[in-house]
C-alpha cells in the first residue's frame, strides 16, 4: 500500500497513529521481506496469541508426577 499511495499513508501515519504518541516519529518505511512478509505478519499474530500473560495463562499446567 506504500509504494501505491505513500502520501496517503504517511498522511494517515502521522494524524492518526502518530498523532498522540510522539512529538517526532519515526521514519515509515516500506518493507523488506518481499513474499516473506505476508508469512511474518501471520506469525507473529499467532505468537501474540499464546505469548502472553492472558495466552499463556489458558495453556492447562502439566500434572507433576510423583514416584
Amino acid at each position: 500500500m506504500y509504494e501505491a499511495a505513500p502520501a496517503a499513508v504517511r498522511a494517515g501515519y502521522l494524524s492518526a497513529l502518530m498523532r498522540f504518541r510522539r512529538s517526532d516519529p519515526p521514519a515509515l518505511l516500506p518493507s523488506r521481506l518481499g513474499d516473506l512478509g505476508a508469512l511474518t505478519g501471520a506469525s507473529e499474530l499467532v505468537f501474540d496469541a499464546f505469548l502472553t500473560p492472558r495466552g499463556l495463562g489458558a495453556w492447562p499446567v502439566p500434572e507433576e508426577e510423583t514416584a
